[in-house]
């Protein structure tokens, strides 16, 4: 993306050159309104993938649990077809980009945004009945948190023994509650 923002630049400033024709200064406007266009699809390309890599964590960090229990057996479906879609949707852009027109090519790509989009706000709408899901499942998993950039997992502080011997992460020897070791 930087690099075709370069290249636009570098076209738009030839234009100020010194003794330019009018149909160099067009060739070069031309160059650079295409150098920009393919700026944004990169732009989409990177909020697809940002959006895939969360919903591919989220697939990651779910995949011991029962996702069919959610919402009584409706989220798993949903999510899945939504998945399928936005798959389907990037590898159809992807193959079409170089073949279709410009329209056609910046319309399949804001396809697979919405796919993804759906996607993350299904995963989103859901997230409490995915965590209630986890409880079930395993009292000691940890919950889910689907945050903005990424998911992440909530982990509880271990909890400690007081009768381990905090220094060495051990139980005191001879018995003794305080760490402290006794002789008889």
């Amino acid at each position: 993306m930087l690099n075709e923002l370069r290249a636009f630049i570098d076209h738009i400033s030839r234009c100020y050159r010194p003794n330019v024709t009018k149909d160099f200064i067009e060739k070069n406007l031309w160059k650079a309104r295409n150098h920009l266009k393919r700026a944004i699809l990169d732009c989409a390309k990177n909020v697809i993938l940002a959006l895939a890599d969360r919903t591919e964590d989220f697939f990651h960090q779910t995949r011991h649990l029962y996702l069919t229990e959610v919402n009584k057996g409706a989220f798993f479906p949903e999510l899945y077809a939504y998945r399928q879609k936005a798959i389907e949707a990037t590898r159809d852009a992807r193959l079409h980009e170089t073949k279709a027109t410009e329209k056609e090519s910046w319309d399949k790509y804001q396809k697979a945004m919405n796919a993804y989009s759906k996607l993350d706000a299904h995963i989103r709408d859901n997230v409490d009945s995915v965590n209630w899901a986890s409880y079930c499942t395993t009292p000691a998993y940890p919950q889910i948190e689907y945050k903005q950039s990424r998911i992440e997992l909530a982990q509880e502080e271990p909890k400690t023994n007081s009768t381990q011997d905090s220094s060495l992460g051990r139980e005191p020897e001879n018995g003794a509650v305080d760490g402290t070791t006794t002789t008889k």
